[in-house]
């Protein structure tokens, strides 16, 4: 497998969270096909007897149904590869596929948090939060310290509404929470058409494996911009796209890594599949943050060779 593979893989890896809220359940009559939902027991981890994380299985799907569009641009082996990485990332079993789901925690472990609290008590326990609840404004999950050492959160609960990434305040702003916020199967399913017709406009195009990645990446950034990553926290406020792109940014890193020093990585059997452990002392990526505060009086004082003041 490349590292242009590896990436596509992990980066769609959990496209199937977005097709799996536009359809029913795995048992339902849907539009899984025999194949995937036979896969079901081969790429989910099992608990108490029921396969868990089935996402997965609809993001098999989306691939063997959108199969002909990738062909268009990469062969059947590389789309073989981009599959297995992104199907398998809940139960790996090979090293590429267990890199995405190590990466996957790692960025799971950035975006999930305990703050703040979803005001919701029947939404709390319906079995369909995970298609109900909508991404929260990250600024509600702000506390503001007081000088009594107490702290100030948020007055009201704001969330996004599931629309296309657009420069229409009314598409982009956030809302006040109210069942009319509230997303739905119904809700997905019209986001997911609208996703799906965008993608099959790709027929009629012609790039190459680059090209191809920087469309879907930008085609993702457009839809799933305002879908919620994972929805069993109190406050949902990391995207399905931001998850992603974090996800494969990972993935990039650890595969370059076991490139260059595979000694570093321990492979593990285990009952949820095939795993990779990294020794302790060992650093395959190092993430920066910067404060860029009191830049913009530099930037402005910038001259240019054609201009008085830039």
């Amino acid at each position: 497998m490349t590292r242009e593979e590896l990436y596509l893989g992990s980066f769609l890896h959990d496209i199937g969270k977005f097709y799996q809220r536009a359809d029913g359940a795995l048992n339902d009559k849907n539009e899984l096909s025999e194949q995937s939902k036979k896969l079901a027991e081969i790429i989910c981890p099992e608990h108490n007897g029921f396969p868990s994380h089935q996402h997965v299985v609809w993001t098999n799907e989306f691939f063997e149904k959108n199969q002909q569009i990738f062909l268009r641009f990469i062969s059947k082996d590389q789309l073989s590869n981009i599959v297995h990485a992104a199907a398998y990332h809940h139960r790996p079993d090979n090293p590429e596929a267990a890199i995405v789901q190590l990466a996957d925690w790692w960025a799971s472990g950035m975006d999930r948090s305990s703050m703040g609290i979803f005001e919701d008590p029947q939404l709390e326990k319906s079995e369909l939060r995970f298609r109900e609840i909508p991404l929260n404004n990250i600024l509600c999950a702000l506390r503001v310290k007081q000088s009594d050492n107490s702290f100030q959160t948020a007055s009201r609960q704001s969330v996004f509404r599931l629309r296309p990434l657009s420069l229409h305040a009314h598409d982009i702003m956030p809302s006040d929470y109210s069942n009319e916020t509230k997303l739905s199967t119904e809700l997905y399913r019209k986001h997911w058409k609208e996703f799906i017709a965008d993608l099959e406009k790709l027929e009629k195009r012609s790039f190459d494996y680059r090209g191809l990645s920087i469309t879907l990446y930008y085609l993702l950034k457009k839809y799933t911009w305002c879908i919620p990553s994972f929805t069993q926290d109190n406050h949902p406020c990391i995207s399905l796209f931001e998850h992603s792109k974090v996800t494969a940014a990972i993935a990039q890193c650890l595969f370059d890594f076991y490139q260059d020093k595979p000694e570093s990585f321990r492979a593990i059997t285990t009952p949820k599949g095939y795993q990779m452990e990294l020794d302790e002392n060992v650093f395959p990526l190092l993430i920066a943050g910067f404060d860029l505060s009191g830049i913009q009086d530099y930037l402005y004082n910038i001259s240019s060779a054609n201009a008085a003041k830039s």
